[in-house]
């Protein structure tokens, strides 16, 4: 006596996503971390070599939770608050200033 079972699926397209705006808030908060202070001068610099190169094509709130969410939070910390992707190039640009006058 051979047994069987049958199924039937009924597929159907997902609704429509409806595009959300891109609401501006006032400022962002970007946050970094790394075991080392030296990981975490070199977190800052590649996030502003990014930022540079590809960075102004993202809103900063997409930015702001891509590094706020998911992420181990380590021992070492910078964060920033900023308005727009501009000043935390500029930040940041300072922050490696500081860094540099400090190597002998």
């Amino acid at each position: 006596m051979a047994l069987g079972a049958n199924a039937h699926v009924v597929l159907e397209e997902a609704p429509g996503v409806t595009s959300q705006t891109k609401t501006n808030l006032p400022s962002y908060l970007i946050c970094l971390s790394a075991k080392t202070e030296k990981a975490l001068q070199q977190r800052e610099l590649d996030l502003l070599s990014w930022l540079e190169k590809e960075g102004q094509q993202f809103h900063l709130k997409d930015i702001s939770a891509t590094l706020l969410l998911g992420r181990d939070q380590f021992e070492m910390r910078s964060s920033f608050v900023v308005k727009d992707v501009q000043e935390l190039q500029d930040r940041l640009k300072e922050v490696q200033k500081r860094v540099m006058s400090r190597i002998p």
